[in-house]
């Protein structure tokens, strides 16, 4: 099935681009009112380095950057109100300056931060995204982060285009998910960062539903998709009595993958248990995931803490001390935003009280559990309005030299100069949200 769901994609995939940009050109003749929502966002970002960062010893250090996005998103019926066919598209404008331009350039990445970020299109199916002005010290990209057409008929239900996928559940660390996950440090989790697929459901009688799904990929510098750069998965969950599971089954890249996950209450909390197997080159890894989370009363105010380890079966046995020691396969997923960390044991504890009807402060640590250094993320976030949200937050790596969260060994000490460290730069930010 998986094989046939491969060869499917390909075959068809020219088609049906087509018939989503042709679909696209038949949307202003829609009877209906088109549904509109948008967001502005702004994050000033400041980045500061030890001396022995790669950052600190070639870059720009101290580091500022301000970003502005505004995101607007249509959907609608395509035909009339009764009509099976619906469409949506998302667009987004973003603005980047700063240091953190100068700094992503030495190092031949993109601007990163806490929302000092651009999405890539290079693997995607389609390239939607396009410079429209960039330099030294400023960058404005537009793209298009969904496009998707719809079509749901009684139990039945396609998406086609760009869309958001998700699969597990796990709060800072997620092995489950493998399309465009996000980063265990990420505090802006509105929008998930779009694939291009296709997805079908099937849903039953009692609740359970089966999928199957095809994302489209192209290589590095290539221009049409290919198969082995693809992922197609099917996918079977349900919910019996207290207990929800999922099964998948899937080809992801060069990897046959296996994933099941459980949820399910525990008196007033709710835990969560999700695996993974992945087999390639010979080679079988596991992957593990397990939390528990529980909303609460503080002193009139709400609440919430939650507790999570993860296993990463990709991670070093030992302390990643050097880069080196870092797996090839490790490395492919960090490079393709998959995986975050480098080390097999991790543990997070996070909580979020309610200070004022208003006003929350949210804490999360990160703890290694080979090196025992923690990573710890605090913010304050203000609702000023029933629109308008603002915050402020701080990342702080809290590791010596050759932990992880301290800055892993690019060079060693020598005659030379001092070592140098990859980049665990603290981070301040201030971030204002207003959606309209």
């Amino acid at each position: 099935m998986l094989h046939c769901l491969r060869k499917w994609g390909l075959r068809k995939w020219g088609l049906l681009k087509w018939a989503l940009l042709l679909s696209c050109t038949l949307l202003p003749t829609t009877a209906l009112a088109i549904e509109t929502s948008s967001r502005v966002k702004a994050v000033a970002t400041w980045f500061n380095a030890d001396q022995t960062d790669q950052v600190s010893r070639f870059g720009v250090n101290p580091a500022y950057g301000t970003n502005l996005d505004f995101r607007l998103t249509l959907n609608n019926k395509l035909g009339t109100a009764t009509s099976p066919w619906s469409w949506e598209l998302a667009a987004e404008l973003t603005s980047l300056q700063g240091d953190v331009i100068e700094n992503a350039g030495l190092f031949g990445g993109q601007s990163s931060g806490e929302g000092i970020n651009v999405a890539s299109d290079q693997l995607r199916a389609v390239n939607l995204t396009t410079t429209v002005s960039s330099g030294s010290r400023h960058a404005l990209a537009a793209r298009v982060d969904r496009a998707q057409l719809v079509w749901q008929k009684n139990q039945w239900r396609a998406r086609f285009g760009r869309q958001a996928l998700s699969l597990g559940s796990g709060l800072v660390f997620n092995p489950m998910d493998i399309f465009n996950p996000f980063a265990p440090t990420a505090t802006d989790r509105d929008f998930k960062v779009g694939s291009d697929a296709l997805l079908v459901t099937r849903s039953g009688n009692n609740g359970s539903e089966l999928e199957a799904l095809a994302v489209v990929r192209r290589e590095q510098g290539e221009s049409n998709p290919h198969a082995d750069q693809g992922s197609y998965a099917l996918r079977f969950r349900n919910t019996t009595q207290n207990l929800e599971y999922e099964i998948v089954a899937a080809r992801h890249f060069d990897a046959n993958v296996a994933m099941a996950s459980l949820s399910g209450p525990l008196g007033g909390a709710v835990w969560r248990l999700n695996w993974v197997g992945s087999r390639e080159r010979g080679t079988t890894t596991h992957s593990l995931v397990a939390n528990l989370d529980l909303a609460f009363s503080f002193r009139d105010q709400s609440g919430y803490a939650f507790v999570e380890y993860y296993h990463n079966g990709y991670g070093n046995n030992g302390a990643a001390e050097n880069i080196n020691v870092i797996s090839n396969p490790a490395l492919a997923r960090l490079d393709r935003g998959e995986l975050f960390v480098a080390e097999r044991n991790y543990a997070a504890v996070g909580t979020t009280l309610g200070l004022t009807p208003l006003l929350n402060l949210t804490t999360t640590a990160i703890v290694n559990l080979q090196d025992t250094a923690p990573l710890v993320q605090s913010a304050f976030s203000y609702t000023a309005g029933n629109n308008t949200t603002i915050e402020a937050g701080a990342i702080l790596p809290t590791g010596s030299s050759g932990d992880e969260f301290g800055g892993i060994v690019l060079a060693p000490a020598s005659r030379f100069g001092d070592e140098l460290l990859t980049a665990t730069s603290r981070q301040y930010y201030l971030r204002l949200v207003w959606y309209l």
